[in-house]
Formats: structure tokens, C-alpha cells, sequence
């Protein structure tokens, strides 16, 4: 194993992390401080995905049923509550040759669950709490690939703005250009014409990336429960994304690390203690009591008692039994299929990974230099009388199209790279 991936074997600390708002990765990671929600407006990628872990209101009713599933796997190891009785006759009934007794009785009875059953009901209760853990581990999981998905989208929108920008002084540029062929006499009315159209068709689709930039914002703001309008910008370093290395890596990761395969492990589990539980159905549960006595002759007397069912009916436990291992069956069944899922998944996710490194590599070595040298060869061109503005025009919008699928090729490449750790179950990207 290579050290890349040794670190890449240290999963996110979820539940910890999930409870307490803070990161403790596994093996001694250091922590990391969650941002104060009202005074930060400035956000890094970890800093972000340690709010939302926080204070996303999506992870609520998990945490929730958490706890209380814990609080119930506390009440199965208990027994159940004494009873107190209390019995008494003051006098004899009217008409009857019944004699006066003036007795009275106090009792405590205690009933137990028969011998190994607590422990199996415990048991049971602990896997349901731990599948209740792994539920919030595996919806924390898809609020951070939500989050991270919107963090690249919006850094990708906020860099086409800033190139945007630079397409609009060129715009502005080449007017310029035609208001001096007008002004010498040349034929730069149309031209003029066509430079001005360029310009509004820029500034709408300025427009449309304001509009899309504060739609991403109020997103994060709604993942990390901020109100949807609070300030919000990103830090100006963008994570670099790893490399993932070979697939079969990845499946081991996986194959280690999902809260999904953790879970239906405890599925398993759960209702093998459960098929256990119905077989000792036959083991009678008993009560044990203790009882004082004082009758009317003021002599007095404990008793002890006890008390224990009857396992008469054999056919209804067999019954039970046969469910039970049913249910066992279809539960190995299902943990199976949820390998294969998760496998495919994997390989699923690892090739868009692969293929938007592609398309961004294309576009930065192949198609942004080569509608960059057409812009200009065909700027040289037009100022010299060589060719017409419409050429001039429809090379540099080709020049900026290259540029803007640049950009959002490399924030796919996060999009994707953030789908891929939700399918390994690593956070690989911070």
C-alpha cells in the first residue's frame, strides 16, 4: 500500500464529528474549528463542510432517532418495574356466615425475563442503534457531496464572471475598433451595429450569472442553516483535487469504509440475535415476590412467592422460529446486493471522474489555445483590411465559449471528485 493511500484509509470521524460539529479524523488527525456561522462571511472548503456537519437542518431528525435508539437500548437492559400490591378485609359482608378476618396483606413481586432473554432484547437494540448511527453517517455523507457539488459550481460561476468581465473590456475593445472604421469613412456602421449587439447579448449573460451566483449562495447558506440572503464568499484558494489512483484502491476503500455495508452487517447481526430470541421463546419468564401478612388475631407471616409461564404451545414458537430465519436469509441476501450496488457505484463514479479530467485537459491544452491564437490572428487580420468584423467577432466569441467550458470543466471535476467520495465513503478532498 503506498502512503496516498494510506491517508486515503483514514475515513471521516461521522459520528463523533456529526454530534460534536468538529473534525476528529481517524488515527490523531488534528481538529478542526468550526467557523462562527454570524461573524464569518468567508469561507474555506473544510470550514463550510464543518458547518453544514453541524447545523444542517437535514440532519436533525437523524440525530434524533439516534439518540433515541440508544436511550432504548438502556431501557432493554433494565428490568421491568416492581409491582407493589396491597390486600385487605376490614369486615365481614352482610348476610353471610363468612367469619370476620380484619387481614391484611403487602406485597412486592418482581417478574424477570427468562434466563438469556434481556441480553438478546439488549442486543437487538444495540444493532438498531447502530443502524440508526450509520442512517446519520450515510445522510451527513450526502449533505457534504451536496455541499461540495454547490461549492464547485459556485467557484466555477464566480470564475466565468471574473473572465467574463475580461470578454467584456475585449467587447469594448473591438467597438472601439468600429467606431474608428466609422469615423474614417469605412462601412463600420454595421459593424458598429454588431459590436453594440454583442455588448447586450454580454451584459445579459452577466446577468444570468448574477442570478445563478445568488441562487448557489442561498443554497450553501440553506446546507449550513444560515438565512439565505447572509454573506457569503469563498476562500480564493480552491482545493487541489487529488489524484484516486487504480480502481481496485477504491473498491477497497469502499468496501471498508461505507456506512452502508456497515449497516447491512448490522442487519445481520440484529436479526441473527433476533431468530436467537425467538428460539427462547419456550424458556418460561418468572416472577419472584415477597409478601407480609398480618391477620386479625395479630399473628403474623412472610411469604415468598413465585411464579413462572407455562411453554405449552410449542407449534407457535416453531412458527416464530422458521420467520425469524427467513428474515436472516433475506437480510445476508440484501447485504449482498448492497456490495454489488456499491461496487458499481464506485466504478460508475471513478469513471466521470476520469472522463471530466479528460474533457479539461482537452480544453486547456487543445481548444483554449487554439481559439486564442484565432482571436488574435483574426484581430491582426481585421485591422490590417483583411477580413470582416462578423469573423472578428465570431472568433473571439469562440475564444470566450472555450474559456468559459474550461472553467466549468475543472469545477465538474470537483462535482465529480465529491460524487466519488460519497460512493468510497472518504473524505478524500478537504
Amino acid at each position: 500500500m503506498t502512503r496516498r493511500d494510506s491517508r486515503l484509509l483514514a475515513p471521516l470521524a461521522a459520528l463523533g464529528l456529526f454530534a460534536a460539529g468538529a473534525a476528529a479524523a481517524a488515527d490523531g488527525a488534528k481538529i478542526i474549528a468550526v467557523p462562527d456561522p454570524e461573524a464569518t462571511t468567508n469561507f474555506t472548503l473544510s470550514g463550510i463542510v464543518m458547518l453544514a456537519l453541524r447545523d444542517s437542518p437535514d440532519l436533525r431528525s437523524f440525530r434524533a432517532r439516534r439518540e433515541d435508539s440508544q436511550a432504548r437500548t438502556a431501557r432493554e437492559r433494565a428490568l421491568p418495574n416492581p409491582m407493589f400490591n396491597f390486600a385487605g378485609i376490614t369486615d365481614r359482608p352482610r348476610e353471610t356466615t363468612w367469619p370476620e378476618s380484619r387481614e391484611r396483606k403487602l406485597g412486592l413481586q418482581q417478574e424477570f425475563p427468562g434466563f438469556g432473554k434481556r441480553e438478546l432484547r439488549a442486543g437487538i437494540a444495540s444493532q438498531d442503534a447502530a443502524l440508526a448511527g450509520y442512517d446519520l453517517e450515510v445522510a451527513a455523507r450526502q449533505v457534504v457531496m451536496t455541499l461540495k457539488e454547490a461549492y464547485f459550481d459556485l467557484i466555477s460561476i464566480q470564475r466565468v464572471r471574473a473572465a467574463a468581465r475580461q470578454d467584456g473590456d475585449v467587447l469594448e475593445r473591438l467597438e472601439n475598433l468600429a467606431r474608428a472604421r466609422d469615423a474614417a469613412g469605412g462601412t463600420a456602421p454595421r459593424e458598429t451595429t454588431q459590436a453594440q449587439a454583442a455588448m447586450t447579448r454580454f451584459r445579459k449573460q452577466m446577468a444570468d450569472l448574477e442570478a445563478r451566483e445568488k441562487t448557489l449562495k442561498a443554497r450553501l447558506n440553506a446546507l449550513t442553516n444560515r438565512r439565505a440572503n447572509a454573506p457569503l464568499e469563498l476562500a480564493a484558494s480552491v482545493p487541489q483535487i487529488p489524484e484516486t489512483g487504480g480502481i481496485e484502491g477504491l473498491l477497497a476503500l469502499a468496501s471498508a469504509n461505507r456506512p452502508e455495508l456497515r449497516a447491512a452487517e448490522a442487519r445481520v447481526r440484529r436479526d441473527e440475535l433476533g431468530r436467537q430470541l425467538k428460539g427462547r421463546e419456550s424458556v418460561p419468564d418468572y416472577k419472584l415476590g415477597l409478601q407480609y401478612r398480618r391477620n386479625s388475631d395479630n399473628t403474623e407471616g412472610v411469604l415468598f412467592t413465585l411464579g413462572f409461564g407455562l411453554p405449552l404451545w410449542h407449534r407457535t414458537n416453531e412458527v416464530g422460529v422458521r420467520e425469524a430465519e427467513r428474515l436472516v436469509a433475506a437480510s445476508r441476501a440484501e447485504q449482498k446486493e448492497t456490495e454489488q450496488a456499491i461496487a458499481q457505484e464506485v466504478r460508475a463514479a471513478y469513471d466521470r471522474v476520469q472522463a471530466a479530467r479528460k474533457t479539461f485537459d482537452r480544453c486547456q491544452r487543445e481548444l483554449v489555445p487554439q481559439a486564442g491564437a484565432r482571436f488574435q490572428a483574426s484581430e491582426a487580420r481585421y485591422q490590417s483590411g483583411r477580413t470582416g468584423f462578423s469573423e472578428l467577432l465570431e472568433s473571439q466569441r469562440v475564444f470566450m465559449d472555450a474559456r468559459v467550458l474550461e472553467i466549468m470543466a475543472e469545477g465538474d471535476v470537483g462535482a465529480q471528485f465529491a460524487r466519488l467520495e460519497r460512493a468510497v465513503g472518504v473524505e478524500m478532498l478537504k
